[in-house]
């Protein structure tokens, strides 16, 4: 039986690098802080909650994870990494996991794994993220730093990226694509063939991935094959212990575990992220549209195909020209009145590509192993904590705004988690496509019906009654009406 557990407090994040416990607890050996660490103490009641080696608890002995971590273990922390800055100009920690939560992760993950173990933070962010930065911001060298004074131990950091994009007044030009170390244990390709969600979708041809030059998404999902480049480091821990950021997202409704295991692929363009056009045409980057937007946005997409694609000097120039003109006819339209989709990228509810994407590497993660096949057996432990202490809403993952929900949530069963994060943010997970296609299934729905949720509150939380209201997170603007429970 599945079981959750979740906090609600009013909490905010502490400061002060290396986010130091403020407290001696029976089981910790390490440094104390001054600054008041409440991140820290609710991730340890969490482990306490879920009945973690509940019989050493209160004492040194104490080691919660040793009940998923076995000593010599490697294990790998997947936090959201996605951008190093918010897009509307909020919080950075409504946009990424908060490297507190992480902190006090490593601690009892290294408890775990011990001396002989090995602890790896790791993600693949979005191409354009700047990882140096985003280290700075999460100032994630300290803790580095203190593990390697204190216990003389390596905490390892990898950027699994292949290459990072470097995007010049809006566009890639010729040289915006640097290659990057990437994962120092290399690739894993995995051909997910007729298993692949994306099999018998209709219009293949459509798929977009992340790059002007859709030829590269179009080679690996074609013909029966459906092919993702996934960092080896990954999948070679024994245990993966998934610490996504809880928010809203514009192309699938909601980011949590399921969707954070897109930072395990190394090149973007082996993911499908929506088919060009709109539905009339096979498409669902965007709403149906009028005549006059049909005719901007697929001239838009024929300019982008043949000038941008393969970019020159004087392809860009050209294509900068043309696009000065359309943002100044932009403005004309504006003043006229005339009403103009801001759908864009598959940022709406209509988005049927996405999530299958998102459903492939969740099977992945829990079923691939270093050969490139799935099994039937699960290749590895997961665990996650959602950081929700401050959380996203509105257009997330790149732009939401900040939320103070003060919660975190944890478990070994990460749809279950997941269920219960959606329920907290007031969305209905029959609406977010990857959730409502998994509870089809007989046998994972009479699972989910009998989880156990523990938590805190005053109030009876049924991650399924739709009755009450908890968070209430705005949803992103293509979803809006689509998803939010109206009770």
């Amino acid at each position: 039986m599945s079981k959750i557990v979740f906090q609600v407090e009013e909490i905010d994040y502490p400061k002060g690098t290396p986010f130091h416990p403020h407290r001696k607890y029976p089981e910790y050996q390490g440094a104390i802080g001054e600054e008041e660490n409440r991140t820290y103490e609710m991730v340890r009641q969490l482990f306490h909650m879920l009945g973690l080696d509940d019989s050493n608890y209160g004492t040194e002995k104490w080691n919660p994870l040793g009940d998923v971590i076995t000593p010599g273990d490697t294990v790998l922390l997947k936090p959201n990494f996605v951008l190093h800055r918010n897009g509307c100009g909020d919080s950075i920690w409504a946009v990424i996991t908060h490297p507190s939560v992480i902190r006090a992760v490593t601690d009892y993950a290294y408890k775990a794994a011990g001396d002989k173990g090995r602890v790896i933070i790791a993600d693949s962010p979005q191409s354009d993220c700047d990882f140096e930065e985003l280290v700075r911001i999460t100032q994630l060298k300290d803790l580095v730093k203190y593990y390697r004074e204190e216990y003389c131990f390596e905490i390892e950091l990898y950027d699994l990226r292949q290459v990072r994009f470097e995007y010049r007044d809006g566009v890639l030009l010729e040289d915006s694509r640097i290659q990057l170390n990437g994962d120092p244990e290399g690739y894993i390709i995995f051909d997910m063939s007729h298993n692949s969600r994306h099999e018998g979708i209709g219009h293949p041809e459509r798929i977009y991935g992340a790059d002007y030059d859709r030829s590269e998404v179009l080679q690996h999902h074609s013909n029966g094959h459906h092919e993702y480049c996934i960092a080896k480091t990954v999948m070679k821990a024994d245990v993966v212990i998934s610490l996504p950021k809880m928010k809203t997202h514009r192309k699938n409704g909601v980011t949590l575990n399921y969707k954070n295991f897109i930072g395990i692929n190394g090149n973007k363009n082996y993911l499908p992220h929506f088919r060009i056009g709109d539905p009339s045409d096979g498409g669902d980057e965007y709403e149906p549209l009028n005549q006059t937007d049909k005719t901007i946005k697929y001239t838009n997409r024929f300019l982008t195909d043949r000038l941008l694609a393969h970019p020159t000097k004087t392809k860009t120039c050209i294509y900068k020209c043309i696009f000065s003109l359309y943002a100044f006819a932009k403005k004309i339209f504006v003043k006229k009145g005339i009403k103009r989709s801001l759908i864009r990228g598959g940022a709406w509810y209509g988005n049927d590509t996405l999530w299958r994407t998102v459903a492939d590497l969740y099977k992945i993660i829990e079923f691939g192993d270093l050969d490139g096949n799935i099994r039937e057996r699960p290749q590895r432990k997961l665990f996650c904590i959602i950081d929700g202490i401050i959380a996203g809403e509105g257009n997330g993952p790149l732009e939401p705004r900040e939320k103070h929900c003060g919660t975190l949530i944890a478990g070994e069963d990460l749809l279950a988690a997941d269920l219960v994060a959606i329920r907290l943010m007031d969305i209905d997970y029959n609406h977010i496509q990857p959730y409502h296609e998994l509870l089809l299934d007989k046998k994972t729905a009479s699972k989910m019906k009998n989880m156990e949720v523990f938590h805190n509150m005053n109030d009876d939380f049924n991650w399924n009654d739709q009755s009450g209201k908890y968070f209430v997170f705005e949803e992103a603007d293509g979803w809006k009406g689509r998803i939010r429970i109206e009770s």
